[in-house]
């Protein structure tokens, strides 16, 4: 599907819908803009751009899906959306901006309430995500949980540009699990936290300034910059503290 320019409005949940079991979708040079409906089938307060979704029944994900140069803004929530469950997944050239936040049940940036995110999905194996822009968002990319126990990498996340974003990259992951399982390769200075979510799942953050590496880091973890350095709390609980 490709040269389109899909219009949504308030009644929108998604301007694409890529459901199980579909397999070589390419959506390409779209421009995607004004959807603003939460979808009704789960308590998620999202809407979507782009909605790619499999079930695990099967399980049956969706496979081998393209989504390269197109324009999404103007989404309630995020602007690609890989759900749960999906495979081989590239998502190259997309110019996603301005995305309007919404209120989540755990904020990714502590006292932030409104939360806009260019690209999320759980449960995924190899997915590719390089050469966008991501611009006007609380978080450029949302990937955890990968759907295999341990595959050999799940994600891969370089050469795309951040402007005005506070977290470029957000991976969760079950903390019996030395690593998150995505490759996180870009030339932007980061600075990357550490998060336990209720003694189950682990978060790191790669975020934009030291001020939000601190705010999103548990108290005894270790800061890791781009640069490979170490950060770490005094005894006053002052990062880089002496």
């Amino acid at each position: 599907v490709a040269g389109f320019e899909i219009i949504g409005g308030d009644n929108t949940v998604a301007g694409f819908t890529v459901n199980p079991g579909s397999t070589n979708i390419a959506i390409q040079n779209n421009v995607i803009h004004g959807m603003g409906l939460a979808n009704p089938s789960n308590e998620s307060p999202l809407s979507y751009g782009i909605l790619v979704w499999g079930n695990d029944t099967t399980p049956n994900p969706p496979t081998d899906v393209t989504i390269d140069s197109n324009e999404i803004y103007d989404v309630t929530g995020t602007g690609i959306s890989l759900g749960e469950i999906t495979q081989d997944i590239t998502i190259t050239g997309n110019n996603i901006h301005d995305i309007n936040g919404v209120i989540l049940p755990e904020n990714i940036v502590p006292n932030q309430n409104l939360t806009s995110i260019g690209i999320n999905g759980f449960f995924m194996d190899n997915v590719s995500i390089n050469g966008n822009t991501f611009t006007n968002l609380t978080l450029a990319i949302g990937l955890g949980i990968p759907a295999t126990a341990h595959p050999e990498i799940s994600g891969t996340i370089t050469g795309n540009t951040y402007n005005a974003v506070d977290v470029f990259f957000l991976s969760t992951f079950f903390n019996t699990e030395s690593d998150d399982q995505f490759d996180f390769i870009e030339s932007t200075p980061y600075w990357r936290s550490v998060r336990d979510l209720q003694n189950i799942v682990s978060m790191y953050s790669y975020c934009s300034t030291i001020e939000l590496a601190e705010a999103t880091a548990d108290d005894g973890t270790v800061i890791l910059t781009s640069d490979g350095q170490e950060i770490t709390q005094d005894c006053n609980d002052v990062w880089g503290g002496t």
